[in-house]
């Protein structure tokens, strides 16, 4: 802990706010230290010691490849960065699409009385068209 919070800076750096180039970095003088924020530049400190490294930031390398985020040895940064698993879209349903099919059933098998035949026709239609989107989509999720 001491070692961590004794560290003197070898380096100062400046760069300019707009610039974002990979180059752009120089040594800054004590004056554009403190006035960096009139002056309208960013500073970055540079360290001789290494930073202290975080052991559950820490890479598995097994066959030279990690095994928490991919990376190579000869690629892999200081920081063990596991990439997001990617949602299946399959799952994003916020309820089972099963419970849908009784109900749709029930809309095609019984319509009402006072309705005309035309649109007793158009309701079981769609209904029915529901109903085989819904089935397709169940039949898809359960593949492996």
């Amino acid at each position: 802990m001491a070692e961590l919070y004794s560290a003197h800076v070898a380096r100062w750096e400046y760069r300019h706010k707009d610039d974002v180039g990979p180059g752009c970095w120089m040594q800054a003088d004590a004056a554009q230290v403190c006035y960096a924020d009139t002056r309208g530049l960013v500073i970055r400190a540079l360290f001789d010691k290494p930073r202290v490294p975080q052991p559950e930031k820490e890479h598995a390398f097994k066959d030279r490849t990690c095994t928490r985020c991919g990376d190579s040895e000869d690629w892999a940064g200081p920081d063990c960065m596991p990439t997001a698993q990617a949602v299946d879209p399959r799952s994003r349903l916020p309820f089972d699409p099963r419970w849908l099919l009784q109900p749709l059933q029930w809309l095609i098998d019984a319509g009402p009385i006072p309705i005309n035949s035309f649109d007793r026709r158009f309701r079981a239609k769609e209904a029915a068209f529901i109903r085989d989107q819904l089935n397709a989509y169940i039949q898809e999720c359960e593949k492996p």
